[in-house]
């Protein structure tokens, strides 16, 4: 009988499935758009009845496109976005909508924390910055602003053990999403009752179940989960990982100090080392699968979803019965009809701020009478990339400078961006095989965890590949270096009236 996997990841902006074979054929993928929920500038949720149901859909389409049956599917893995946060009361329904990475609404709150110095206990504790959207500051933001639901809740979850647990009906935690969540500290893979004290919520420690390892069982399909997502009843789950670490996975990343640049909802560049850095100057310090290993990551929410909102507030038509992939057609035929070297407009891609500057709004600067749709499509492709480079030489500071990437993500998509993305970063990119990275990493962890491997670097060999390589152009490598200065003079000079954008 042949067997397949099964993985699923809950993004910042959809959700994905995809089926595998072990060979690492991507046999179905399946995603389905979930817009954040704003019901106040800087707030941004999501309804967790809506994203059961966007993930049970994507699972019935990955079968039915795969053709795969669910009596052969041998395991289900299962990731999602870091940070949030999702309460459910003691009978295992939500006391409010979940909260996204990118969410603001305790930003005000970060910087009273700062000013108090909080930070500086907070960083040696968890190798982190302070993010607005940490489980711990919104738990101290709902005590402030919205007491009832926290005195409501009775479980305290991540997105991705959220899922879990509508799949299974076990509520547990996994190791790497505590870590990258700020729920654990550095030095260890247990928790430590110093990090809610900081935010004086250490008595919501009891909201927080038991963490388990990356490569336990978490439990299986339910009878119930069975029904609305076509998948057979007692198929195993594993407890899954972060998405930052299956992405590394999923791209084929697994030696120390391969590095691979994602753009997704966030923009994300990352790479296992083998020692910790405790000071906080490296952006996130992760938990790895084993205690002897770190990813290490910078990144920011900045990056492809930024298109993804250009194209649906300002290309696609309202109401209009086409498919998504048409206005993402029109804008590459816009692009197509521009030069590099025409003067052209900035963008600025903060639309859900940045975890530095939570102020921070997007802009679109420059712009003429003579330019059209494929002046701005360029400007946001460079302005994403423009990012990216900022995060990239960022993460230099600790990584030695590779000689090329692994790249993935929406904007490997096109052809066009990702040559942006090569010369803006004057780095060679290596396109891995696939479209839906996080699932197939976790499909690969699901696969080893159930023995169909015997070590996960097998697994990865097996069921990873090549797509395609792009090297830098030398002129559009030397004509963006020079907008790349521009674009960090403007964003200098925004700054100081980001307060006064921000509502």
């Amino acid at each position: 009988m042949a067997e397949f996997i099964l993985g699923i990841d809950a993004g910042g902006t959809s959700v994905k499935a995809a089926i595998y074979s072990l060979d690492g054929a991507e046999l179905g993928a399946t995603s389905q758009p979930l817009r954040p929920i704003a019901p106040a500038p800087g707030f941004s949720e999501r309804d967790p009845d809506k994203l059961w149901e966007g993930m049970c859909a994507v699972i019935r389409g990955a079968l039915a496109k795969s053709g795969v049956v669910a009596a052969d599917v041998a395991s289900v893995g299962i990731t999602g976005y870091g940070n949030g946060l999702y309460l459910l009361d003691a009978k295992g329904r939500p006391t409010t909508n979940g909260v996204l990475s990118f969410d603001l609404r305790a930003a005000s709150m970060v910087e009273e924390w700062r000013a108090a110095g909080i930070e500086s206990d907070y960083v040696p504790l968890t190798y982190k910055p302070l993010l607005p959207a940490a489980p711990a500051p919104l738990l101290a933001w709902f005590r402030r602003h919205r007491p009832e639901v926290l005195a409501n809740a009775h479980t305290a979850l991540t997105c991705k053990d959220y899922l879990r647990y509508r799949l299974t009906g076990r509520i547990v935690a996994e190791v790497t999403d505590q870590g990258t969540s700020a729920l654990l500290p550095g030095a260890a893979r247990a928790r430590d009752p110093r990090i809610l004290a900081l935010f004086g919520v250490e008595d919501c420690a009891s909201l927080f179940p038991a963490a388990i390892e990356p490569t336990e069982m978490a439990g299986a399909i339910t009878e119930e989960a069975a029904a609305a997502t076509g998948l057979r009843a007692g198929t195993p789950v594993p407890a899954g990982c972060c998405d930052n670490l299956a992405i590394m996975f999923g791209t084929g990343a697994l030696e120390n100090g391969r590095m691979v640049i994602l753009s997704g909802t966030w923009g994300i560049h990352q790479v296992f080392l083998d020692f910790a850095i405790k000071d906080g100057s490296a952006g996130y310090v992760c938990h790895g699968l084993t205690p002897a290993q770190w990813l290490y990551c910078e990144g920011s929410p900045t990056s492809a979803s930024s298109f993804e909102w250009f194209v649906d507030s300002f290309v696609r038509r309202p109401g209009a019965d086409e498919p998504p992939e048409a206005a993402y057609a029109l804008c590459n035929e816009a692009i197509a009809r521009t030069r590099p070297d025409e003067a052209g407009a900035y963008f600025l891609p903060f639309l859900n701020g940045a975890p530095d500057e939570p102020k921070a709004r997007g802009a679109l600067i420059g712009l003429a009478t003579w330019q059209h749709l494929g002046h701005a499509v360029r400007a946001v492709y460079e302005g994403v990339a423009f990012e990216h480079r900022r995060h990239f030489e960022r993460l230099l500071r600790v990584a030695p400078r590779p000689a090329r990437a692994l790249f993935a993500g929406g904007a490997a998509r096109s052809e066009a961006w990702s040559e942006i993305f090569a010369a803006a970063l004057d780095l060679a990119l290596d396109i891995p095989g696939g479209s839906e990275f996080g699932a197939r990493g976790v499909a690969i962890l699901a696969a080893t965890v159930c023995g169909r491997f015997p070590d996960l670097a097998t697994a990865i060999a097996r069921m990873t590949g090549p797509d395609r390589s792009i090297a830098p152009d030398a002129r559009l490598r030397d004509l963006l270096a020079g907008r790349y200065r521009t674009y960090l003079e403007l964003r200098e000079a925004l700054r100081p009236h980001w307060g006064a954008l921000a509502v």
